[in-house]
């Protein structure tokens, strides 16, 4: 079988993929059908397309859908997002309100594993790595095989802190 192909079993089939391409595909794709909310977890997204020209419009029109929408974004090391993600950092100066960065604090980075890399999609879809230092991962179309990463999400974010911000304070 090949990679593309979806899982046999099931009604709302998962697809395997593993590249880069397909990755950002997959995630873009899902990205644009999202309705409410968008969850993106990894341990510093340096590997994802958060600063391509499909990305930062995908999430723009998202975010102008309705003032309702949200993202929400969990890095261990969020300083690749500042210093190499100026599309993205656009987009959090735009859209504060509603582009939430939070960074998981060091006692619980040592439990962001290496499969945390993953892009929830409305709590029903996601795009999922299998470990962070590859591209190799499945899309998921159902909300009982996304369930367990939602959890994982949420208990993520509420013990992370504030990470990265769009705008720099001083004296």
């Amino acid at each position: 079988m090949s990679h593309n192909e979806p899982l046999a079993g099931d009604a709302f089939p998962a697809i395997r993929f593993d590249s880069r391409a397909e990755f950002d595909a997959h995630l873009l794709a899902a990205i644009g059908n999202a309705q409410r909310e968008v969850w993106l977890a990894d341990a510093n997204f340096s590997r994802w397309p958060l600063n391509s020209p499909a990305f930062e419009e995908a999430l723009q029109r998202f975010l102008l859908a309705s003032r309702a929408n949200r993202v929400h974004l969990i890095a261990a090391t969020p300083h690749h997002l500042a210093g190499q993600a100026p599309r993205f950092m656009r987009l959090l100066r735009l859209f504060g309100h509603a582009l939430l960065c939070r960074q998981v604090p060091e006692q619980v980075a040592l439990r962001f594993a290496e499969d945390c890399s993953f892009g929830i999609i409305d709590r029903a879809r996601m795009v999922r790595r299998f470990h962070r230092d590859t591209m190799r991962g499945v899309a998921e179309f159902h909300p009982n095989e996304v369930g367990p990463w939602v959890e994982q999400f949420q208990s993520l974010w509420d013990e992370s802190t504030p990470g990265v911000s769009a705008t720099t304070l001083g004296l």
